[in-house]
């Protein structure tokens, strides 16, 4: 594994653990969200990949800026889900800048 995707996995794993305890997934996406964390995505069946996909893993691993609307990098996302407003990091900063 190059060094690109293991911190591309790496950000993710931080993302999945951040979600299962934040909140802000619930139902179904919050237990398959729980399986990948604990036995790993190879895991799940063909519907619970289906329903992953579209409820985590497109959502919050392609996650697009609140603000510039630009694909926010893997890594910036547990941030900007802490601050609630899901800004990257460069929206961050120009919005906490003091006019």
């Amino acid at each position: 594994m190059r060094s690109e995707e293991i911190y591309e996995a790496n950000a993710q794993q931080e993302v999945l653990e951040y979600l299962a305890e934040s909140g802000d997934i619930d139902g179904a996406a919050l237990g398959i969200t729980r399986q990948v964390l604990s036995h790993g995505r190879d895991s799940l069946s063909a519907a619970q990949e289906t329903v992953f996909e579209r409820h985590v893993a497109g959502e919050f691993f392609r996650m697009e800026c609140g603000l510039c609307g630009d694909r926010m990098p893997t890594n910036e996302v547990v941030y900007a889900l802490s601050e609630g407003n899901r800004y990257c990091s460069h929206c961050q900063h120009v919005t906490s800048k003091p006019d």
